[in-house]
C-alpha cells in the first residue's frame, strides 16, 4: 500500500468519525470550516466563492435564509440569494455564494446592503451573498 493510499483512507476513516451534521453530499467546504474564527478573520473565505451543502433551519424572506452545519444550529450561515427563491426549512440544499461580513462592506465593494436590524443576531458572523440554489433532497 502506498503512503497515498493510506492518507486517502485515513481521510475517509477521520471524515466517517466526525459529528452529526445536516450537511447534504459534496459539500464542497462546511459551514463550521467558513465560521472557524481563523479561517474567516484571517480570510482564507471572506471574498471567496464557495459550494456548501447544509438543511435550511429558517427561511426569512424570500431572499434570505439560514443553513445549520451541526444537527443543533450551532454554526448557522446566513444565505443571501441575488433573486428571490423558494426554499423549504428541512430542505436540504447546495448553496453557491461568496463569503462576506455584511455590516463591514460597504455597497461601493460590490456586496448588496443589507438591512441591518434584520440580522442582527448573524453580527460579526461570516454570510454568503449572491448566492446561487440548488435542491439536493429532503
Amino acid at each position: 500500500m502506498t503512503a497515498g493510499t493510506v492518507a486517502v483512507l485515513c481521510a475517509a476513516v477521520l471524515g466517517a468519525c466526525s459529528t452529526q451534521e445536516t450537511a447534504g453530499p459534496e459539500s464542497g467546504v462546511t459551514i463550521e470550516e467558513i465560521q472557524e474564527p481563523q479561517n474567516f478573520y484571517e480570510g482564507e473565505y471572506l471574498g471567496q466563492r464557495v459550494t456548501v451543502s447544509a438543511e435550511v433551519t429558517d427561511v426569512l424572506d424570500p431572499s434570505s435564509f439560514e443553513l445549520a452545519g451541526q444537527e443543533y444550529g450551532e454554526d448557522s450561515l446566513l444565505v443571501q440569494t441575488a433573486a428571490p427563491t423558494e426554499v423549504r426549512q428541512g430542505e436540504v440544499v447546495r448553496v453557491v455564494g461568496t463569503v462576506g461580513q455584511y455590516h463591514r462592506f460597504a455597497e461601493s465593494e460590490g456586496v448588496p446592503p443589507v438591512q441591518y436590524d434584520m440580522y442582527e443576531e448573524y453580527e460579526t458572523e461570516a454570510y454568503l451573498y449572491d448566492a446561487t440554489i440548488e435542491e439536493i433532497g429532503a
